[in-house]
């Protein structure tokens, strides 16, 4: 029960410290917009064999276009999805196709929003260690 407590004292936490995740979350919206025309965000229909979701994600390679804070958001958005909508919630295995990766996107990435986005992601969804399995880089 006091484990239960701590997540849900996280979860709320973690959702008011960071409002610029958590706040004006319309899939309308023009920044949300931008993110899926130009990113690509796609859970697999299939689990892995110990029950996770594969979800592939894929960058523009137009770093002018490219949001970081809209993209991390939007990705909380469709995890909030899923964990209303999946029966079963096992953890995710992330795999990031970084072919069009520039270094103007790696500048976008060196700000506190990455970090605040890692922490995020790790308690914000009630995590416990199978949630976040792993992630990959491809670059082909």
């Amino acid at each position: 029960m006091e484990v239960s407590k701590k997540k849900l004292d996280t979860y709320f936490s973690i959702r008011n410290s960071q409002p610029e995740f958590f706040l004006h979350r319309d899939p309308h919206s023009k920044e949300v917009q931008t993110v899926l025309d130009t990113t690509m965000i796609a859970p697999f229909p299939i689990l892995s064999p110990d029950g996770c979701r594969i979800v592939y994600h894929k960058i523009s390679s137009d770093a002018e276009t490219f949001n970081p804070a809209g993209l991390f958001k939007t990705i909380l958005m469709i995890s909030d999805i899923r964990l209303h909508e999946e029966s079963l919630f096992r953890g995710d295995i992330f795999v990031w196709d970084l072919e069009s990766l520039s270094v103007k996107h790696l500048a976008k990435l060196a700000t506190p929003h990455t970090k605040k986005v890692l922490m995020a992601s790790q308690v914000s969804h009630l995590t416990t260690p199978h949630t976040k399995k792993s992630v990959g880089w491809l670059s082909l």
